[in-house]
């Protein structure tokens, strides 16, 4: 099922924001594969625009060295940094979901409530 963006505007950002608020999270963002924010909510004020960008870039990277690799889909990438987490899930051709957690999150329910928030999203 592919993303309705028109939908995805318009009732998006509380999506983002129950999800967000729900999981203790910092924030998450929908970019377009050109790096285009579409829609975002973060609990502190950060460039969402270099955000946008900087997730499709490494969705995009990713995506090609699995296929390089014969690999196959991409599942999620979950990138630990001293201060968190990053997480980054396609949400189908050309949108990426990004999610910023901080340091302690559970990984694993992390990644069941981003199944849960990809569901949601395409249901929009």
């Amino acid at each position: 099922m592919a993303i309705d963006i028109a939908s995805l505007t318009e009732k998006g950002e509380a999506v983002l924001r129950d999800f967000v608020t729900r999981n203790r999270l910092d924030g998450a963002i929908v970019a377009s594969a050109e790096g285009l924010e579409i829609v975002s909510y973060f609990t502190s004020d950060l460039d969402r625009d270099l955000l946008a960008a900087d997730f499709a870039s490494v969705l995009a990277g990713v995506e090609g060295l699995l296929n390089d690799s014969n690999k196959g889909e991409l599942s999620e990438i979950i990138v630990k940094g001293e201060n968190g987490y990053l997480a980054i899930v396609s949400l189908g051709e050309n949108v990426v979901l990004g999610v910023l957690a901080p340091t302690g999150q559970k990984l694993g329910v992390l990644i069941i409530a981003m199944q849960q928030l990809v569901k949601k999203l395409k249901s929009l």
